[in-house]
């Protein structure tokens, strides 16, 4: 007997051999697992790129365009010879993944620009809360490098023998970062199946290992499905933490749940003033029961009585209330204070309610839910009104000056900001009773000079102290502003209302209120009665009259140049080039080789200074490009007002941080040659864009060719040379000198 019993499944002695195996077997087997694990990568990139699609409204089959140039790099790189160093793959890897990029870009529309520099802004785009994605170039560049990048990894991973799971670790981060982009479209079921299987071709394809020795050993591990279900069921707790439901999506229209229509509202008003047409806010109709109540004339919709140096805002803490505002009217209204009014509301959105002084009670059909403070200094829908809604409103009419003199005025404690004025106040206001002083002080700012246009026409403080210590030329909201910190210097309570001032001529029942009305004016607390309105702007404006021009400064004598060489005379002989051109054995060689080596130098010098050049000027003309191609309008009225003040920093204005549009459009006039008005105009859009309505794509084909014109007055008054240095300015480049509105 044999020593060893037969081995199992031996062939015993004397069988025939069996038959070989099929063709097709014979060269599955040959198959290295190397050109597996890249085959099952290069399967999931592909598969990720339908979840790309995801993040827009449907699959970009340009994108597997990226998935597959960047599989072919790597494969090819990895095929060089090795003479060619790591870094020099790695390179050639990266500028073929970024030619990806660009051809993705321009497959769709775009440009080389969208993808490089452009791609930068693409993350910022991506991880903005609206859903789906615009599918324009930039952010198609944006996904095809991520994807190539992506895939470029994962193959030069997966053709390590050593790294074994480590080619799924890309895959992995790609397809959270793509299902958290593309929320609330959630990857199809079948979709992750496939990667799984995919996933599980990689774990098995191990080098040195066959699939069934691997398999049979994952079968003898009891904990494996413990870990599984422990994976799975945090995967299920982590994406229900996001919630994809309540993601925004641009196509349904859902209102906003908070607003900020009380941060800025001195801005927003004088936004809706400039306006251009004209818009309709309210009609207000008298509905008082008593014959001869009067029409208010203002009509307040918030107080600021905060002031940080930079901007007036509310001190106002606003919380849900009902329809009953106040249980009676305050300590010394009498009856005939009291006004009904209707107010039909003709301006879309509208969320402050117009108050002609403390209100009692608004009411509307549906009823209105409300908010508002413990002072009733504001009345907030906290649902915005669509145009067409009516309201009734009980409020007692604003007291006036004639109603409460002689009156005792609230004090203030001076604060540091204001103390500053402390002097200018006592000059101005004099001495005597209160109101007295107050109303002097009023007269004495309605002698200045009123220009809306003014230069340095801000709220911040220094801007304020140039008005009242300088010029004394400034805006209506100056006016009322440097009012209240004069009262406050001098130990009177006061604040700034902003809202809608109807002149007395135009007050009638029903009165039309429009976006011409909106202003600002002072108010003081007088005590036991109320807030008093001042009116300290005077009545005229001075009239666009251009301010007076700077002195000229001395200029410096030029100093003494060399003696410049008479010209050559017809008939001279040029001594270098006769000796240039003789025969001579000093190295250069033959007349061929010297201007061969010539055209060398000059290109090495000339070459970079040209791709210099040309690089400044591409980064500007796309960074224009990209502003005036901005999916919203208001933003491409924004952007036209950003590429008009790179132009002015280019020509050497520098805008101070705290510059107005309107104060950098009137210090950049004498730059822009015969279109001083067109830079106005385009300042007032931008400004109107920011804080008033939203802009339509009319008003924003007019800024662009408002901005254009200013372009090209600015080129005009400029020589050949003064043009092109102009063009090749990086001071609007520079983050110490470019535009602050810059975006």
């Amino acid at each position: 007997p044999p020593p060893y019993p037969p081995r199992r499944g031996a062939r015993p002695a004397g069988a025939p051999a069996p038959p070989p195996p099929p063709a097709r077997r014979r060269r599955l087997g040959k198959v290295r697992l190397v050109t597996v694990r890249v085959a099952a990568v290069a399967a999931m990139m592909a598969g990720l790129t339908v979840v790309a699609g995801h993040v827009f409204d449907g699959v970009q089959w340009s994108l597997f365009l990226a998935v597959a140039l960047a599989v072919a790099a790597t494969i090819g790189a990895a095929r060089l010879p090795r003479i060619v160093p790591a870094a020099g793959r790695v390179g050639l890897i990266a500028v073929l993944v970024v030619a990806a990029s660009a051809l993705v870009a321009v497959l769709a529309g775009g440009s080389f620009g969208d993808a490089v520099p452009g791609v930068v802004d693409g993350p910022r785009r991506l991880l903005s809360t609206e859903w789906p994605s615009p599918p324009d170039p930039t952010v198609l560049a944006t996904v095809a490098l991520w994807l190539g990048v992506a895939t470029a990894i994962a193959v030069a991973l997966a053709r390590r023998p050593t790294a074994h799971l480590a080619p799924l670790i890309p895959v992995v981060v790609t397809l959270v970062v793509l299902v958290a982009l593309s929320a609330p479209w959630p990857p199809a079921w079948w979709l992750l199946g496939a990667l799984g299987a995919l996933a599980l071709v990689v774990a098995l394809a191990h080098q040195g290992d066959r699939a069934a020795a691997r398999v049979a050993t994952l079968r003898g591990e009891r904990s494996l499905l413990v870990v599984v279900l422990t994976v799975a069921v945090a995967t299920v707790a982590s994406a229900a933490v996001v919630a994809w439901a309540t993601r925004s999506d641009p196509r349904e229209v859902a209102e906003a749940d908070r607003t900020a229509s009380l941060m800025r509202p001195l801005e927003a008003i004088v936004a809706l003033r400039e306006a251009n047409p004209a818009l309709e806010q309210f009609v207000v109709t008298d509905e008082s029961p008593l014959i001869g109540q009067r029409m208010p004339e203002r009509w307040r919709t918030a107080a600021l009585d905060g002031y940080d140096g930079q901007r007036w805002t509310p001190q106002i803490d606003v919380r849900p209330i009902g329809n009953r505002l106040a249980t009676e009217p305050s300590p010394g209204a009498q009856a005939t204070q009291i006004g009904h009014y209707r107010i039909e509301l003709r301006a879309a959105h509208t969320e402050l309610v117009p108050l002609p002084g403390p209100p009692i009670e608004l009411v509307g059909d549906p009823q209105p839910r409300l908010e508002t403070d413990v002072e009733r200094v504001v009345v907030k829908l906290a649902d915005s009104a669509p145009a067409g809604t009516t309201l009734h409103l009980v409020a007692e009419l604003a007291p006036t000056r004639g109603d409460v003199t002689p009156a005792a005025i609230e004090p203030r404690s001076v604060g540091d900001l204001e103390a500053g004025f402390t002097d200018l106040a006592a000059e101005l206001a004099g001495e005597g009773e209160a109101m007295t002083r107050l109303t002097r002080l009023e007269d004495e700012l309605r002698s200045w000079q009123l220009d809306r246009r003014a230069p340095g026409g801000g709220q911040q403080q220094v801007l304020l102290e140039r008005f009242l210590l300088e010029t004394r030329r400034g805006t209506a909201e100056q006016f009322a502003s440097a009012f209240v910190l004069l009262a406050w210097s001098l130990g009177f309570d006061a604040r700034l209302a902003t809202g809608f001032a109807i002149p007395p001529d135009e007050v009638v029942s029903p009165v039309v209120v429009t976006s011409e009305h909106a202003a600002a004016w002072p108010e003081v607390h007088v005590a036991g009665v109320g807030w008093v309105a001042f009116d300290p702007a005077p009545e005229q404006e001075v009239g666009d009259l251009a301010p007076p021009e700077p002195e000229p400064e001395a200029q410096t004598p030029a100093a003494a140049q060399p003696p410049v060489e008479p010209p050559a005379r017809p008939g001279d002989r040029d001594t270098e080039s006769e000796t240039d051109t003789e025969p001579t054995d000093s190295g250069w060689g033959s007349w061929a080789t010297w201007a061969w080596r010539a055209t060398v130098a000059i290109a090495v010098v000339t070459i970079p200074a040209l791709l210099t050049l040309a690089v400044i000027l591409a980064l500007k003309l796309m960074r224009r490009r990209r502003r005036r191609r901005a999916a919203d309008p208001s933003d491409r009225v924004r952007g036209a007002w950003a590429n008009a003040t790179d132009a002015l920093v280019d020509a050497g204005l520098t805008i101070e941080p705290s510059w107005t549009d309107d104060r950098i459009a009137a210090m950049g006039a004498p730059l822009a040659g015969a279109a001083p008005h067109e830079l106005r105009r385009l300042a007032t859009l931008s400004t109107a864009a920011t804080f008033g309505p939203a802009a339509d794509p009319d008003l924003a084909e007019h800024a662009l060719a408002t901005e254009r014109r200013v372009r090209d007055a600015m080129a005009a008054r400029l020589t050949a040379w003064q043009r092109l240095r102009w063009r090749l300015s990086l001071r609007s480049l520079q983050r110490a000198t470019r535009s602050p509105v810059s975006t």
